[in-house]
């Protein structure tokens, strides 16, 4: 049996990063529309985008977060530096 070590981690990250998003939204931490605009454009773009019709445009593979959603939390930073 092998170090499941990097997945871990990755989970960790991403229930880091959903708990910091939640808490922004119950505190009404939200970015202004020009804020959601160039990181939404900036996410659309993105290689790291899994796209898909559930929640438009869809999921980052880093953070796995609902980009829709992260966007337009104030205090969100995307996981690997574009925003």
């Amino acid at each position: 049996m092998g170090c499941n070590c990097k997945n871990e981690q990755s989970q960790n990250s991403i229930f880091n990063s959903l708990g910091s998003a939640i808490n922004d939204f119950v505190n009404g931490n939200f970015a202004d529309e020009e804020t959601i605009k160039k990181r939404y454009d900036t996410c659309i773009d993105c290689e790291n985008l899994i796209k898909h019709e559930a929640m438009p445009p869809g999921n980052c593979s880093k953070c796995g977060c609902f980009v829709y959603l992260k966007i337009k939390m104030k205090n969100q930073q995307c996981p690997v530096g574009k925003w």
